[in-house]
């Protein structure tokens, strides 16, 4: 084990042990600080990966019962009950299936025939393209699409410092517009889930599919252009010869036809949009459930669109065994009216702009791991909010929206994945993002609390 990880392992068991040595004026509102102290912890092994995710994930929830946090061990598991860790599930199915099909490079070459004549207009035809594609998938999986299109697009280039300049901007480009789409829609990211799920765990209040929608669309057409905008005149990427250019698109291998598995997946995507619209007056329909019943079709004799060996094989179960873990600490927490119990503290009045501002920039700050920033962050910025007179839905709505937008510097894994291709330094990317962050958090401020008056949410 490296020094930094023993330091980290150290200093979660510090702020672990620490939290019993604070007293309560409220007994019962024990637990909930016992449970705030392990997401604290359970981050500092996030970030100095001192553990490997799931081992940290199974410690606490083996700790959740022993050190009172929960009653009993289903306490411990309670999180898994919840449509978080099933939705992480089907939205890497979902991904899968997508990247097994052609669907998304067809949309973006039939846009690209039409309006992709130099490379701004590429540059911004692919971030659209990227942008409505996250809104219902993978924020990875999206940026690895577009990214392998941009890739072989660079080749057309034989001079290194047109390309490098080029692939810059297009580097820079793709991952900020996938995670502006991902704000778009509830399925655009887990973390809208978690942020969904939090709402309600924490105030009882919930936030509909179409809610979100008319709170992410306009957010989304606000950011992307400008984000755009900065890239383009910051990086000022070159131009290639117009032939050069329409060769290019004409030469993305897409079969003139649509192929039998790409209708089922459009068949299996347009039935997902219409019942998750639905499940906003439906109750027996949740999003989640949705994504993980389409997931399923794909899975199904004679769909064939995904294999299940493989699947289980392959996937990911970090995600999984960190939403479950979490969210038993989200219960434990609203169980214990932690909520009650930060707002019966002495928090002055402050203008609703100004809190969302500094909850933007906090979690833009720290957010390497998601997830763990929103449980730790949540009770709290819902006291705040309450004590500015405000719903919590507000607090809870900024927050989700902000940890979608995690890419004010390279850690975040979607922007790792190209900023490994060597194309912009972090300084690089400091130069659009910080002014875009900026921008965000403007119009989340403006936005937020106008549209959940208007959607009835807040």
């Amino acid at each position: 084990m490296k020094k930094k990880q023993l330091i980290g392992l150290a200093a979660a068991v510090v702020v672990f042990a620490a939290s019993f040595f604070i007293r309560t004026a409220d007994a019962s509102a024990k637990p909930g600080v016992t449970a705030l102290a392990m997401a604290v912890a359970l981050l500092i092994i996030m970030l100095t990966k001192a553990l490997h995710p799931v081992v940290a994930c199974l410690i606490c929830i083996v700790l959740m019962p022993i050190t009172g946090i929960t009653d009993g061990f289903s306490g411990a598991l309670s999180g898994f009950a919840t449509r978080v860790p099933v939705f992480v599930l089907a939205a890497v199915a979902l991904a899968e299936a997508y990247a097994k099909v052609p669907l998304a490079k067809r949309v973006l070459l039939k846009i690209l025939q039409s309006f992709g004549k130099d490379v701004r207009s590429v540059l911004l035809t692919m971030m659209i393209c990227a942008a409505l594609l996250s809104a219902i998938t993978s924020t990875m999986a999206t940026c690895a699409i577009f990214m392998a299109i941009a890739l072989s697009l660079l080749d057309l280039y034989h001079d290194d410092a047109q390309r490098q300049r080029t692939g810059r901007a297009f580097m820079v480009g793709i991952p900020v517009a996938s995670m502006i789409g991902s704000m778009i829609t509830p399925v655009g990211s887990s973390l809208n889930m978690y942020a969904i799920t939090m709402l309600e765990k924490f105030t009882g209040n919930s936030i509909s599919f179409v809610q979100w929608l008319c709170a992410g669309i306009p957010l989304a057409v606000f950011a992307l252009p400008a984000a755009w905008f900065l890239i383009v005149k910051i990086f000022r990427p070159c131009e290639v010869e117009p032939g050069t250019m329409r060769s290019f698109i004409n030469s993305l291998a897409i079969p003139d036809e649509v192929g039998a598995q790409e209708k089922k997946v459009l068949i299996v995507t347009a039935a997902m949009i219409v019942l998750w619209i639905a499940s906003s007056w439906i109750s027996a329909l949740d999003v989640a459930m949705v994504s993980l019943l389409g997931a399923c079709v794909f899975f199904l004799p004679g769909i064939r669109i995904l294999d299940i060996k493989t699947f289980l094989r392959d996937v990911d179960w970090s995600p999984v065994f960190l939403a479950g873990t979490l969210l038993a600490l989200v219960n434990a927490m609203a169980g214990a009216g932690m909520l009650n119990m930060v707002m019966k503290s002495h928090i002055a009045a402050v203008p609703a702009v100004a809190i969302i501002a500094v909850v933007t920039f906090v979690l833009l700050g720290l957010l390497s791991s998601a997830p763990v920033i929103m449980v730790i962050a949540a009770p709290l910025l819902c006291a705040f909010a309450a004590a500015c007179g405000l719903s919590p839905a507000v607090a809870i709505m900024a927050l989700g929206l902000c940890a979608c937008n995690n890419y004010l510097l390279p850690r975040d894994s979607v922007t790792r994945l190209t900023y490994d291709t060597e194309y912009y330094t972090p300084m690089d990317m400091l130069r659009i993002t910080l002014p875009l962050q900026i921008w965000l958090v403007i119009l989340i401020s403006l936005w937020v609390p106008v549209v959940g008056k208007i959607c009835k949410f807040i």
